[in-house]
């Protein structure tokens, strides 16, 4: 651990030189009161803080009570503010300045009367679609005109430093594996895989932003090396009623489409909410692959095709009610169902050839259905104790049901196409899932320049995973011993943290962090007891600090440690037959994975410069290939890398053109280097590659706006495979009809037909060469229309998290 204290020394000093020097810039407030006729305060009239220089929104806010509107915490800086309210004429305030730490009370702001249809009260200027704060990237989707009609995977996909791979169930930030998708701010223990599947079910109309947070708090759970991906959910207003559906039909090779709607209705001291959104994606997939080994000193290759129709249904359904008991203490239940039916009918073909000579020909017939149901029960506790001082409380519960049955109906052919022989392989898969949360959270602020954090949080998990695999030939069925079996995982977490935000100067924020998390896993079957018995705890520090260095610049320093943990389905063993010698498989013998990673930002004006470096200890790798030579057979599976360093450079610059024509661009390098045992010895790799992704927006006259988004990725590492470059062109358009408050969107994706999976493995001191094609049907064309319905300018309702969407992201669907 040598390398490591020094690195923390290292740290440390830089943000001692960091804070040790001074700037001329500062923190401070803008404040001011809305007023009608008379003098009359008016309440919840909107209130827009943009940045001078480019007319960025800075921060919203809405008037109280008595008129009152105060934004906190502002840098030095040229601003302006936009007032607008409900019959009503808005209000621009000429540029306001702010410097050397001194309040500005801009007094009082009158509005005068004029009745007008709701397009009227319209602040023009938006935020960007993509914004660097000092922690994170925020993806403003509302603000995305292609991400109508599109799943939240598919904005992922274009967003900056995010790789999506779809066929291993894949996603990386900043060239990392390990993220972690949260929903609202709260984590969960569903796997990646489970996750990905959950945001293609998301519609985009439904997603107010995406945060891609690489350097996450001490609050947040320390599950993900990669960072963690929050998913922020449009919220309705909370006073009178409103809603909003959205309709959504497409065709990519096959039909698609999907509805949404949500409501909001609060009544005196009663607030109910709820959504909906069903979702049916026809897609037609081709799997190709190739495998040479030499055997029996000749060459033997197999390839294989498989071609898949593919239908799934999503559903997912949420119904809350907030109940203010007192003027301090809320509570609150949430129930969320989700449903996903998975069906797939393959039919693939297989030919093995010795010396390039056909030897032996397959044909399978694939039937699969792969459901997977969700409940999930939260009750929810706010109290207020005092100014600036909250306590929250919450109870979860988590049942997860899973039924996976498949058909294999494998022919068998010699090089002349006559009939050999015939098998039929069952396999039977039933994995219940029930997990309970319980966790609390304290923050209290003490002045200006000091805020503390505490909280405690225990997880119980249970799951079973029953396969059974019967092989019928012949007309004699027989079970096989060696895949069929009952495994039962018992997993329990505890953890407790803490964190303070400091402020020592007005241009100067630290934020210091440490959680500890203890876990205590068993892994069984109904035969033998403890296959997998771990009792381990680990410290996770997070430091962070940044300076204001004049009106324009900001620095960022930032240091993390964190964890991934194997999925339940990586530790509790499955088999699926991809053909009679390839198969996906499960590890109970995977560990997790710990990181170490710095973070360095420099932002000047709008272009943001990101360096980082993380290094990995038994980095988790999916469905890696192992090869047996000597029988042809090839495995996928989860497995740790012994080493995996990651050094990230990204630039980001938005550009304005004019007013009606802007963009955001962004390139970002990485260096991969790898060391791991593979099969017979130490292999190591390194490996750079770079992705570019741009998008384009246009503010046409009549209400319309267009948007063309593009990236491209080099080639690059997943795990010790390669995959072969990729790369995507989107297009949207839409119409807005401010007199109904509607709006009508087309978009499509890939254009090209370029987004697909090429990958591939040559390790030729083991004798072996494979690699593969994934066309997973990227291209889609999507007609949306959305209708809002109520009152849209009335004040938000409370954000509502629960405890356990960390448990959420371990389970496997």
């Amino acid at each position: 651990m040598d390398y490591l204290n020094r690195f923390q020394g290292n740290f440390f000093a830089l943000i001692f030189l960091l804070l040790s020097h001074t700037f001329v810039s500062g923190q401070t407030h803008i404040q001011g009161v809305i007023q009608g006729e008379n003098q009359t305060p008016l309440t919840y009239a909107n209130i827009a803080l943009f940045e001078a220089l480019d007319s960025s929104l800075v921060k919203g806010e809405l008037s109280n009570e008595s008129g009152h509107f105060l934004f906190e915490d502002i840098n030095n800086g040229i601003y302006f503010i936009q007032v607008s309210m409900l019959g009503y004429k808005s209000f621009s305030s000429v540029k306001i300045s702010v410097q050397n730490e001194t309040p500005v009370n801009l007094g009082q702001i009158n509005l005068f009367p004029q009745p007008v249809e709701l397009d009227a009260v319209e602040i023009a200027a938006q935020k960007p679609v993509f914004e660097q704060q000092k922690d994170r990237i925020i993806v403003n989707v509302q603000n995305m005109i292609s991400a109508s009609g599109s799943s939240v995977l598919d904005i992922l996909a274009k967003s900056p430093g995010i790789i999506v791979d779809k066929a291993n169930n894949r996603i990386s930030l900043q060239g990392k594996d390990g993220v972690v998708v949260v929903i609202n701010g709260k984590q969960n223990r569903m796997p990646l895989e489970a996750a990905m599947q959950l945001l293609a079910s998301l519609n985009g109309n439904d997603v107010r932003s995406i945060e891609l947070i690489t350097n996450p708090p001490a609050s947040y759970d320390a599950e993900g090396t990669g960072g963690v991906i929050n998913i922020v959910l449009k919220q309705k207003s909370d006073l009178g009623t409103n809603g909003s559906y959205s309709l959504m039909a497409g065709y990519g090779q096959a039909e698609k489409g999907g509805l949404s709607v949500n409501f909001n209705h609060r009544k005196g001291k009663l607030n109910v909410f709820g959504n909906y959104s069903g979702n049916r994606d026809h897609t037609i997939q081709t799997f190709t692959s190739y495998r040479t080994v030499i055997q029996d000193q000749g060459i033997v290759s197999s390839e294989g095709q498989s071609n898949r129709d593919a239908i799934v249904d999503l559903h997912n359904a949420s119904l809350g009610v907030d109940y203010q008991l007192t003027n301090k203490t809320i509570l609150g239940g949430l129930v969320t169902f989700y449903d996903r039916f998975w069906e797939m009918d393959a039919h693939n073909l297989g030919q093995k050839k010795k010396d390039g000579i056909l030897n032996k020909t397959l044909k399978t017939h694939t039937q699969e259905v792969n459901n997977w149901r969700h409940t999930m029960g939260n009750l929810n506790l706010q109290h207020t104790i005092s100014e600036g001082e909250v306590l929250s409380v919450n109870l979860d519960y988590l049942f997860y049901q899973n039924n996976n049955p498949t058909n294999y109906l494998n022919q068998y052919f010699n090089p002349d196409g006559e009939f050999l022989s015939s098998d039929l392989v069952n396999v039977e898969k039933h994995t219940p899932i029930h997990i309970a949360v319980a966790k609390t959270d304290y923050q209290k602020r003490f002045n200006d320049k000091f805020r503390l954090e505490a909280g405690l949080k225990a997880s119980i998990s249970n799951f079973t995973n029953a396969i059974q695999v019967e092989k019928e030939i012949e007309g004699n069925t027989e079970t096989d011993p060696e895949l069929t079996q009952t495994y039962h995982l018992k997993e329990n977490i505890y953890a407790a943290y803490t964190s303070v935000d400091l402020k020592p100067d007005a241009h100067t924020h630290i934020n210091l962090g440490l959680r500890y998390e203890h876990t205590i896993s068993d892994l069984s079957t109904d035969t033998e007891a403890g296959i997998v018995a771990r009792n381990y705890g680990n410290l996770f520090p997070t430091i962070s600090a940044s300076r204001q260095i004049g009106d324009v610049s900001q620095i960022n320093l930032a240091y993390q440690r964190r964890i991934t943990r194997p999925t339940y389905n990586d530790m509790a063993p499955f088999v699926i037959f991809l053909s009679p010698s390839t198969f996906f498989a499960g590890n109970a013998n995977i560990l997790p994975a710990i990181s170490d990673g710095i973070k360095l930002d420099y932002r000047w004006k709008a272009l943001v410069l990101s360096l980082s470096w993380t290094h990995e200890k038994n980095a988790i790798a999916n469905f890696q290939a192992t090869v047996n030579a000597e029988e042809n057979k090839m495995y996928l599976a989860s497995r740790n890398l012994d080493k995996r360093n990651t050094a990230n450079m990204t630039i980001s610059l938005p550009f304005k053109v004019n007013n009606w024509w802007e963009m955001q661009n962004s390139v970002s390098g990485n260096l991969t280097a790898i060391s791991t045992d593979y099969q017979v010895g130490n292999v190591s790799f390194r490996f750079p590659s770079y992705r570019i992704n741009t998008t384009q927006i246009f503010h046409l006259p009549a209400g319309v706006s267009a948007e063309i988004s593009a990236f491209y990725q080099s080639a690059s590492l997943f795990g010790i495979m390669n995959l072969a470059p990729t790369s995507s062109v989107n297009l949207g358009i839409q119409k807005k009809f401010p007199k109904i408050d509607a709006i009508i969107s087309l978009s499509s994706t890939d254009l090209f037909f370029r987004n697909n999976m090429i990958w591939s493995l040559d390790v030729p001191e083991l004798n072996f060469d494979m690699g593969g094609k994934f066309v997973m049907e990227p291209r889609s064309i999507r007609l949306t229309y959305t209708q809002n319905l109520g009152n849209q300018k009335l004040h938000s309702r409370r954000h509502r998290e629960t405890g356990s969407e960390a448990e959420r992201q371990r389970v496997n669907n």
